[in-house]
């Protein structure tokens, strides 16, 4: 499969191969089986050139949607003709790797005003799962294990009292590489709040992660989904982008594994923000859940990474 991150695997017979074929892809994935044979004579530059023109991804700026909120730009992508030359010389008549490089959006996440975050762009590939957490420590080790087993990543917002009692756990979710994400101290209906008890809640939880983990998280999931524009500015004014959901397990509501499963598969797309719980349901339905969504071909990453604007491989 074509890596847009980084190298793909094809020679100088495939850019032919796509200049005399016009059915092969301009956007798709290139087969990496193919194998390329070095045409002497070429104007090798000139072809690279033109097939930099066919196969350019354009990047796709972030927006502000009437549903969605906002949703993050993503890099686009085209061959680097100068790096893909060199790489084609070096080879001297072999096959050789394509070289690509990324192309910035000239709206990015950042340039938006305060808004919250229900999901990734569509354009990547990923879906990430978050859990939040102010009970149910006693269901994160078989979850914690799950996801290490799939190699999927995964953001855990915590909420701070918890994180108070339990900070060796929190630790140990950070050092397996997990990211860390703010879901305040008390679990309160922010929006109900004054402005000055949200910070409160924000700043609070934040200092307890910070002890707990060594760094303050940059993301802030509010409690039950509820909060106001003031929730998103004062979460902003510190740095943290407020984050929502996609598809919602209900896990709290401890339904059948095989609701949670379908639930979420029935909601899975490309960029979807995944809500759960440590609850017995959800961890009995986390293996599966985690296979068919793999199945599918998308990859299980952290909040974090699906807010990148870097396109994911083979995206």
């Amino acid at each position: 499969m074509l890596q847009r991150n980084g190298l793909s695997c094809i020679g100088l017979a495939l850019c032919l191969c796509f200049l005399l074929n016009p059915a092969v892809s301009a956007q798709g994935p290139v087969d990496s089986t193919t194998t390329p044979l070095a045409i002497p004579g070429a104007d090798l530059r000139k072809q690279l050139e033109e097939l930099r023109d066919k196969t350019r991804i354009p990047p796709i700026d972030a927006k502000i949607d009437d549903i969605w909120k906002a949703i993050p730009e993503l890099n686009g992508s085209e061959i680097d003709v100068d790096k893909s030359y060199q790489a084609a010389v070096k080879a001297a008549g072999n096959p050789y790797q394509l070289v690509y490089k990324e192309l910035p959006a000239a709206r990015t996440l950042s340039s938006l005003p305060p808004t919250p975050i229900y999901r990734g762009n569509p354009g990547k590939n990923q879906i990430a799962l978050m859990i939040n957490v102010a009970w149910g420590e006693e269901y994160l080790p078989s979850m914690v294990r799950t996801l290490q087993a799939a190699g999927a990543g995964a953001t855990f917002f915590l909420d701070g009292s918890w994180t108070t009692k339990h900070p060796d756990i929190a630790r140990k979710l950070a050092q397996d590489g997990f990211e860390i994400g703010n879901h305040a101290y008390h679990h309160p209906d922010m929006k109900k709040l004054s402005a000055q008890k949200q910070r409160e809640e924000i700043a609070s939880t934040n200092e307890a992660i910070r002890k707990a983990v060594g760094f303050k998280p940059s993301l802030f999931a509010p409690p039950s989904g509820s909060y106001s524009q003031t929730t998103v500015d004062i979460a902003a004014g510190v740095g943290m982008k407020t984050i929502l959901w996609t598809a919602d397990t209900i896990d709290w509501q401890r339904p059948a594994p095989t609701t949670i499963i379908r639930r979420i598969m029935t909601k899975a797309g490309a960029g979807t923000l995944v809500l759960m719980h440590p609850t017995e349901p959800t961890a009995k339905a986390l293996p599966e859940l985690t296979k068919q969504l793999q199945q599918k071909g998308y990859q299980l990453v952290t909040v974090s990474t699906l807010l990148d604007p870097r396109r994911a491989v083979n995206s």
